[in-house]
């Protein structure tokens, strides 16, 4: 749980390092949106440091609660194409027969895209690493901020080929 003085006296050291005011109703709303996510207030002072020590042009106004989640949890962009490498020297040091340790979003994203560790490994071509790593991106950040991705007529085709169909006696 959040201590509401402490939690109130980063916002107010954040207001007055920008020139900026913060009203209650903005602290008691960014409260209640960290405690709502699950960020506590070693999440918030780190946010906070990073923010007064790298923003430059927010004089005047008060950073806002994606500026805070952004240095909590990084960019997800920058995210996702350091997951794609991940895996990409995954793939090179451990091979289609390995077991990685993978997040549960990456293997989401590799069982749901590309089919699989294994299918992923025997596909995976040097001269298509930049189209791998786009479409890697493009589903990790799907899943990431929840919105479904469905597949294309074409993608569709070729998972329809993969399944394999059994007769129900």
């Amino acid at each position: 749980m959040l201590d509401k003085i402490e939690f109130s006296k980063v916002m107010l050291g954040l207001a007055e390092n920008f020139g900026a005011k913060a009203t209650k109703d903005q602290i008691g709303f960014f409260y209640q949106m960290f405690m709502d996510d699950g960020i506590d207030i070693i999440q918030i002072k780190q946010a906070a440091r990073s923010i007064i020590r790298t923003k430059k042009d927010s004089y005047g106004r008060m950073p806002t609660y994606a500026e805070f989640i952004e240095f909590i949890q990084g960019n997800k962009e920058q995210n996702a194409e350091l997951e794609a490498q991940k895996v990409i020297d995954l793939i090179r040091s451990e091979g289609a027969y390995a077991e990685p340790e993978l997040s549960p979003v990456v293997k989401q994203v590799i069982n749901s895209r590309f089919g699989g560790w294994k299918a992923l490994c025997g596909s995976l071509e040097e001269s298509k690493l930049t189209w791998f790593i786009r479409d890697f991106k493009e589903a990790y950040l799907s899943i990431e901020t929840g919105k479904l991705m469905l597949p294309d007529k074409n993608e569709s085709a070729q998972i329809l080929k993969r399944v394999e169909f059994k007769e129900v006696a």
